[in-house]
């Protein structure tokens, strides 16, 4: 998927946020942190964080096209998941 996305540069120029940070790891695999802890996005009583929003954004086509027998998500669930974070 990152070179679906362009490339690591590519992909850090996109999401250029002091929260992520991008570690590189073997097998051109790059971890994204999006902050300094995890958070579990109650939206009922918080907004979602934008580094989130801006990440879902960016992998929303990329998700949705994923072929996989698991899990076993439709493409309409997908969206909908994504969405939550993309208000």
């Amino acid at each position: 998927m990152l070179t679906q996305l362009g490339g690591l540069e590519a992909l850090q120029q996109r999401l250029e946020m002091p929260e992520l940070s991008f570690q590189v790891m073997e097998s051109e695999r790059v971890l994204l942190t999006l902050g300094e802890w995890p958070d579990a996005i109650d939206t009922e009583t918080q907004s979602v964080p934008v580094q989130y929003r801006e990440l879902a954004r960016v992998l929303e086509l990329f998700l949705c096209e994923e072929e996989s027998s698991w899990p076993p998500f439709d493409t309409a669930m997908w969206h909908r998941w994504l969405r939550r974070l993309c208000p």
